[in-house]
């Protein structure tokens, strides 16, 4: 929903590129990229795969990939960030269509790997996030939302609440409002560092790390009324009374959240 309209009676499933690695005789999964370069030939290889099936396969960017079906797809994966370098697992995966997509795979693995160019090239594709979209706006409880995550930000958009992309090249500034609301929201971090693209991963902690410290200036000078950061594990709500009591108790300390947070103010 973030990149185009998509279509409300068809049913879609997250297709995103891959490379299926063997070591110590266990079978991994790891990120990989559509490029410029093979972008037009997998799409062309996958959906002259896919015509018997009628299903469509759509790019929408180098890391995001999409199946479009005119049925049901009841297939229930874990997400792609949970999984990188982890052993694969098949019990993890359930659903009617099970046997269909897991057949599915295998036969993109062999088509992927027989048309391969480049050893970089993608050697699978991950499926998982099968559904349709909402004919209902969907409910937010924030007045806006700012995140790199497209399934936060497609959610947003199809619940029309303001939303901005958080872009390492963009710098944000945010108007806050009495009471107003505002999630920040950043997808895991580990699917840039396990692609090879440290400088991207790095480029992402320091950047969240500015946005961090301006937001506990802004709870210090008292133009922000709340900080709440929530890293998954723990749930920490900085005010400034919770800063002045700190200087006297000298229990408090600034922390680094982990790889996945989800912030909201």
């Amino acid at each position: 929903a973030y990149f185009y309209d998509l279509e409300k009676e068809a049913h879609w499933i997250k297709a995103d590129p891959v490379q299926y690695v063997l070591d110590m005789n266990k079978g991994f999964i790891v990120p990989s990229e559509f490029t410029a370069e093979n972008g037009m030939k997998l799409t062309l290889l996958i959906n002259a795969f896919l015509s018997e099936d009628n299903l469509e396969f759509n790019i929408i960017d180098k890391q995001n990939g999409l199946i479009k079906s005119n049925k049901p797809i009841e297939l229930i994966t874990p997400n792609l960030i949970n999984i990188i370098n982890q052993p694969i697992n098949f019990e993890s995966t359930s659903g009617q269509d099970k046997k269909y997509w897991q057949q599915l795979n295998a036969e993109l693995q062999l088509l992927l790997n027989q048309h391969k160019t480049i050893e970089t090239e993608p050697s699978g594709l991950y499926f998982c996030g099968a559904g349709k979209l909402p004919l209902d706006k969907p409910k937010s409880h924030f007045d806006k939302i700012i995140s790199n995550d497209y399934s936060v930000l497609g959610l947003t958009k199809l619940a029309g609440v303001d939303f901005e992309h958080l872009n390492v090249n963009k710098t944000i500034n945010i108007d806050f409002k009495s009471e107003e609301k505002i999630l920040i929201s950043t997808q895991d971090f580990s699917l840039y560092w396990h692609s090879g693209n440290n400088a991207e991963w790095m480029n992402l902690n320091i950047y969240f790390d500015k946005v961090l410290l301006e937001l506990i200036n802004l709870v210090k000078k008292n133009q922000l009324k709340k900080l709440v950061l929530n890293t998954g594990e723990k749930k920490y709500e900085l005010t400034k009374v919770n800063i002045i009591k700190s200087y006297f108790t000298r229990f408090f300390k600034i922390i680094r959240p982990l790889p996945s947070p989800i912030h909201s103010l």
